[in-house]
C-alpha cells in the first residue's frame, strides 16, 4: 500500500508539470501511446494501456486512463511461461489538478480516484516476488531474470538500510495538497511461498484526504488522514496437533479511520508512520483453528495438575460483537496502543497494550487474558471438583484466578514466535502464588493426586 501510495503521488506530480506546458505538447505526452511508453520504461513487466484522455480546458483540469495493466515476463518456479493473468491492474484512474496553483510551486489535487484496483503478487519459495519484478526498473543492457533478481535483492535491502536508496520530501519538487486520493473496489491477493501463507484484501475502499505536504516546512505540513473498509482473509500452514495442516488464521471485516504522517520530519525521508482506530464487526474470525492443548500441551497440563482442563478450549473464534483496535502502523508492525477486547462464544479476550504483530516477517508478541464466560467458569469449577480437589482448594484456585474488574475466571497467556507456528505460553505466575499462600500446599497437592 506505501508503494500505491508513493507511485500515486509521483503520477500526480509528473501530471500537474506537464499540465502546465502547452495544451498540445501536454496532450502528446499524455497520450496513450506516450503513456503506455512512459510505463515501460520504469516497469519491469509488460505494460498495457487501454486509454489515455485528457481535458485540459475543464477546471479542474481531468485526465484518465482506462484498462491499464502490468504482466509478469518470466515465469514461476522455473517455468519458462509467464503468468497471462497481469499481477497489476486498474480499470480507471481518474485526475483532477487545478492548474492555477502551479503557478505558485504547489500541486493541488482536487481527486484522484483508482478504480477496480488489481494487485496479484506470488512470492517464491526462494523469496522472489513477481510484484517485485514488474515494479523493479528494467536494466538497459539486459533482459533481468529471476536469477538476477535473486542476488541483487539481498544487496538493494542492505542499501535502504543504510539509507541509500531513500526517497526524500524535497524530491517532490512541490508543495502538496489533495483533497481526496481514493482506492474504490480494490482486490489484493499475496501468495507468500516463503512463510506459506495466502492474503486477501476484497472490497477494499481506501481513501486518504487532507494531504498536505510541504518539504520547506514538514514540522507543520505532513500529514495525511485516512479511511478504510475492507475484508482480509489470512490462511497458511498451521501446526496442530503436531501436525502441519491448512488453516484460516483471520478472517476479518473491517473499518476505521486514521492519520499518517508520511516522511521523517528531521531527515525528510519516506517512512510513514500511521495510527489507526479499527472496527472489526461481528462475526469476523480471529484464528480458532486450535485447541489450549493443541497449542500449547505444557501450558494445558500445567493448569490440569490444578483440576483445571483447558486443553479442549478453542484459541480464538468468532466475535460475538463488534471490537475497536487502536493501533499505530510502522515498518510493517502493527502495535496495540490500548488494551483491546474481543468477544468469543466461550470467553472475552483481552489483548494489552504493546502486543504486535508483523505478517511480513512472520512474527508475533501477543499478550492474552482469557476470562470465561458464566457457563465455562461453572464447567472448570465442576471438573476441579470432580478432579478431587476438596470444594475448598477449589475456591481457592478460582479466586487466584479471578479478573479484578469482571470477577470472573481468568488466564494469562503470551503468544509469540511466528504466526504460522505460534509459541503459547502460561503467564500465571502470579496467580499460581496467590493459589499456594492461600492454602496448604501439601494438602492441595494430596488432593489433586486422588
Amino acid at each position: 500500500m506505501k508503494k500505491l501510495v508513493r507511485v500515486g503521488l509521483i503520477m500526480a506530480g509528473a501530471a500537474g508539470v506537464a499540465l502546465a506546458g502547452g495544451v498540445w505538447w501536454v496532450k502528446g505526452q499524455l497520450s496513450r501511446e506516450a503513456v503506455e511508453r512512459q510505463l515501460q520504461a520504469v516497469c519491469g513487466g509488460r505494460v498495457s494501456l487501454g486509454a489515455s484522455e485528457l481535458e485540459v480546458w475543464g477546471s479542474p483540469a481531468r485526465w484518465k486512463l482506462s484498462d491499464l495493466k502490468v504482466f509478469a515476463t518470466v515465469g514461476r518456479d522455473g517455468k519458462a511461461e509467464a503468468p497471462t493473468e497481469p499481477v497489476v491492474s486498474l480499470r480507471e484512474a481518474v485526475l483532477e489538478v487545478s492548474l492555477g496553483s502551479l503557478m505558485s510551486g504547489t500541486l493541488d489535487v482536487q481527486r484522484l480516484n483508482l478504480d477496480g484496483l488489481s494487485v496479484e503478487e506470488y512470492v517464491s519459495p526462494e523469496g522472489v516476488s513477481d510484484l517485485k519484478l514488474v515494479m523493479a526498473k528494467p536494466k538497459a543492457d539486459a533482459k533481468s531474470t529471476v536469477e538476477e533478481v535473486k542476488e541483487a535483492e539481498p544487496k538493494v535491502e542492505k542499501v535502504q538500510k543504510a539509507g541509500v536508496a531513500e526517497f526524500k520530501a524535497e524530491q517532490l519538487g512541490f508543495t502538496l495538497r489533495v483533497r481526496e486520493a481514493r482506492v474504490s473496489n480494490g482486490q489484493l491477493f499475496i501468495h507468500n511461498r516463503v512463510n506459506k501463507t495466502k492474503t486477501r484484501l476484497e472490497g477494499l475502499q481506501f481513501a486518504l484526504t487532507d494531504i498536505d505536504v510541504d518539504p520547506a516546512n514538514l514540522a507543520a505540513h505532513n500529514t495525511v488522514k485516512m479511511a478504510l473498509e475492507m475484508k482480509l482473509t489470512l490462511e497458511g500452514r498451521g501446526k496442530v496437533a503436531g501436525e502441519m495442516t491448512d488453516v484460516t488464521f483471520a478472517k476479518l471485516d473491517v473499518s476505521g479511520n486514521g492519520k499518517m504522517q508520511p516522511f521523517e520530519e528531521k531527515t525528510g525521508v519516506w517512512s510513514p508512520v500511521s495510527e489507526w482506530e479499527l472496527s472489526l464487526a461481528k462475526g469476523s474470525v480471529l484464528a480458532g483453528y486450535m485447541t489450549m492443548g493443541q497449542a500449547s500441551a505444557d501450558a494445558a497440563k500445567k493448569m490440569k495438575d490444578f483440576g483445571l482442563d483447558l486443553s479442549d478450549l478453542p484459541m480464538g473464534g468468532e466475535l460475538l460483537e463488534a471490537a475497536v483496535l487502536k493501533m499505530a502502523f510502522s515498518e510493517n508492525r502493527l502495535l496495540v496502543r490500548e488494551d483491546a477486547r474481543f468477544q468469543m462464544p466461550e470467553y472475552e479476550v483481552r489483548m494489552a497494550k504493546g502486543s504486535w504483530v508483523n505478517s511480513a516477517e512472520d512474527a508475533q508478541d501477543l499478550v492474552i487474558r482469557l476470562v470465561c464466560g458464566e457457563e465455562l467458569q461453572r464447567r472448570l469449577r465442576e471438573g476441579m471438583l470432580k478432579s478431587g480437589l476438596p470444594e475448598k482448594m477449589a475456591d481457592s484456585v478460582v479466586k487466584a484466578f479471578l479478573d479484578e474488574t469482571s470477577g470472573r475466571l481468568s488466564f494469562d497467556v503470551r503468544a509469540g514466535g511466528k504466526m504460522t507456528r505460534p509459541e503459547v505460553k502460561p503467564a500465571w505466575d502470579k496467580a499460581l502464588e496467590r493459589a499456594i499462600q492461600g492454602g496448604a500446599i501439601e494438602g492441595l497437592l494430596k488432593s489433586i493426586g486422588k
